[in-house]
């Protein structure tokens, strides 16, 4: 469902909040409805007294009980819980005047599911505005219902019937303030008859390569009615943002990725898994992060970014990882750098010697050779320091795979299979710990 909320007086302001990816939703005292949170609970007061009757003084003490414990139910929901008031309709005459200032704003459309599911540590209720003649009724009824959401419905979720031409739509959440939501939820804006120029161009520049569609309100010939007309082609426009690393960051081509996951818990920690196509340095790690920090997760004490290697098969290691506290980074890539990565897959193509197999070990850091030499198995391995060692081994065919144990025997009963394809697993008594593919000569 795409829903709508109109924008205008502070362009700094709501720019800003566009960028940075949120939406602030007020308390309920600073929405311009005096009658906003209204109940009838004369219902619930009268069928409280008439039970308590029923059974006597003991319980009628109860109930009292229950009076109280009910009204400060409403209290603390009323004071603790913020509203973001939408709309179902970009072009309404009146919601234009009334929120966008007098055509000079603009109107933003996001998609609900994606807004109100972006960050489900949130509890977060979402409802059309119900329009009536009289306040809600709240009874006894109500005090047993197990759904929050018939609470927080009877206070947020009702409005006198003379403001039914808002069609609205709310997001009614457990605290007011700053929501951040993900970019995606952004889809298009449509700017006001008699917004400025200047405004728009700066806009659709901060926003360029989103995926945002932009929209000029205009008015149908002969009519009162309006009607949106595309502004810019988003099948000419590349999605950039949180995308890909720009070239002028990288300083070649860009480096495609994506967010695999994510968990935000306002204001004390966010953690974000991160997929790269590629490998990149540290400046770009830093770049990402940043980006991340400043744009999704500024609110946080904590952010904890990890980041995998596509197609790299060990999914137990993260390749590098940056941290901030606070507002400090520490970064550390954990897996092969570019450069030794490079060295190592040289040493690789320039092996001349009788070999069986060839493999990268991202996670030890370190390029594998099985080969002969004077007609006797060795694997060989060279690490990204320098180093290397060699061990002597035997094999044996077991069910269409070769096993290979080292010479001596280990301790720990390790050994590893290189089935058909030239994968090794590397296997214990607990079964298989390590998935290689076989080395590629088109590496890097």
């Amino acid at each position: 469902m795409r829903v709508f909320k109109y924008r205008g007086r502070n362009f700094e302001r709501d720019m800003n909040s566009l960028e940075k990816n949120f939406y602030w939703s007020p308390k309920f005292e600073d929405l311009n409805d005096p009658c906003e949170t209204l109940v009838n609970t004369n219902p619930f007061k009268f069928q409280a007294k008439a039970v308590a009757k029923l059974f006597g003084k003991h319980k009628s003490e109860q109930f009292i009980e229950v009076e109280n414990a009910f009204n400060n139910l409403f209290d603390v929901k009323k004071r603790g819980i913020g509203i973001y008031s939408l709309s179902q309709t970009y072009k309404d005459e009146l919601l234009w005047a009334h929120y966008a200032n007098s055509h000079k704003g603009f109107c933003i459309e996001y998609d609900l599911d994606l807004l109100i599911n972006s960050y489900r540590s949130f509890e977060a209720f979402s409802f059309p505005v119900q329009y009536k003649k009289k306040p809600p009724e709240y009874g006894i009824g109500d005090v047993n219902s197990t759904k929050a959401e018939i609470v927080v419905q009877k206070i947020a979720g009702c409005k006198s019937i003379r403001w039914n031409y808002e069609k609205e739509h709310r997001i009614v959440a457990g605290f007011y303030g700053e929501h951040p939501y993900v970019p995606d939820c952004l889809k298009s804006i449509y700017f006001g008859l008699n917004m400025d120029e200047c405004e728009k161009e700066l806009m659709m520049e901060k926003l360029k390569g989103r995926g945002v569609q932009f929209f000029q309100i205009v008015l149908k010939p002969n009519s009162y009615e309006f009607e949106a007309i595309k502004v810019n082609d988003l099948t000419q426009e590349r999605t950039t943002y949180f995308k890909e690393i720009p070239s002028e960051i990288t300083g070649h081509d860009p480096v495609p990725y994506k967010i695999i996951s994510k968990v935000y818990i306002r204001e004390i920690k966010a953690m974000v898994e991160i997929e790269l196509e590629s490998k990149v340095g540290e400046k770009e790690i830093d770049w990402t992060a940043n980006l991340l920090r400043k744009d999704m997760f500024r609110l946080s004490k904590r952010l904890f970014i990890s980041f995998r290697i596509k197609g790299f098969s060990d999914t137990s290691v993260y390749w590098a990882t940056a941290t901030f506290e606070e507002s400090k980074l520490e970064t550390s890539i954990n897996g092969l750098r570019i450069e030794q990565e490079r060295t190592l897959v040289e040493g690789l193509r320039n092996e001349k010697r009788d070999v069986f197999g060839q493999w990268m070990d991202e996670s030890n850091n370190c390029s594998m050779t099985l080969l002969k030499i004077n007609n006797v198995l060795f694997l060989e391995t060279h690490f990204s320091d320098g180093s290397k060692s060699s061990k002597k081994l035997i094999s044996k065919e077991v069910q269409g795979k070769m096993r290979y144990d080292d010479y001596e025997p280990n301790i720990h009963g390790e050994y590893f299979e290189v089935n058909t394809e030239g994968v090794l697993n590397y296997c214990s008594e607990d079964g298989i710990f390590l998935t290689l593919k076989p080395f590629d000569r088109e590496w890097l």
